[in-house]
């Protein structure tokens, strides 16, 4: 299993686990984080914003080595749903929320929602 990390500007890290990648989990805790400092909830996107910062997205292998750390669909859907800034690693290098291409779906998503192949466009 790829070890995922997600990190914040203020240094709270949150990797993932079989069921949630990192970047959603780090969400979720600074959800909390925001219910129970008792953060109104209209105010909960703002409070979480303001405490990721800058997200910053890792995915390691098995053996340790660096690889391909772009969000997935689920996650880069929720992460703009907070407004949150995030950079991640590519095949090419450094690639940045405003950088980035259209993200995919997992294995594992693909499954759960019952996609069963890829859209052919042209």
């Amino acid at each position: 299993m790829r070890t995922v990390v997600a990190t914040t500007a203020a240094g709270l890290t949150v990797s993932n686990n079989v069921r949630t990648c990192a970047e959603r989990r780090l969400l979720e805790v600074l959800t909390r984080e925001a219910r129970i400092r008792g953060v109104p909830s209209h105010r909960v996107v703002h409070f979480v914003r303001r405490a990721a910062g800058q997200m910053e997205v890792t995915r390691l292998t098995a053996r340790g080595d660096a690889a391909c750390s772009l969000p997935c669909l689920l996650c880069r859907r929720r992460l703009e749903v907070f407004h949150v800034r995030w950079c991640a690693t590519d095949w090419s290098g450094p690639v940045t929320d405003r950088t980035a291409g259209p993200s995919k779906m997992t294995q594992r998503q693909r499954g759960g929602f019952g996609v069963t192949h890829r859209s052919q466009s042209g």
